[in-house]
């Protein structure tokens, strides 16, 4: 049986690409390894690091809340930066 566990993508330097915001499955697809792992993907915000704001760190900690008590295992959260504003 595999283990279900919440991934939340915010964006940041790990999404971008040339032309696109890469969506958190896609993130995903592009590590190698995950079998057995049942990954619910949530791409909560797609945003620049400096972007991000209090607000949002609590609505995802609610979000993450949420997906425990709905039986999942565990949360990742992803968010790429290339500097630390």
């Amino acid at each position: 049986m595999a283990v279900r566990v919440a991934v939340f993508t915010l964006g940041g330097t790990i999404a971008m690409t040339s032309g696109e915001m890469l969506r958190g499955r896609q993130l995903l697809d592009a590590v190698p390894g995950l079998d057995g792992i049942d990954a619910e993907v949530h791409d909560f915000r797609q945003l620049p690091s400096a972007s991000l704001a209090i607000e949002d760190v609590y609505e995802l900690a609610a979000a993450i809340g949420e997906r425990l008590a709905a039986g999942a295992a565990g949360a990742v959260v992803v968010q790429g930066t290339d500097t630390i504003e």
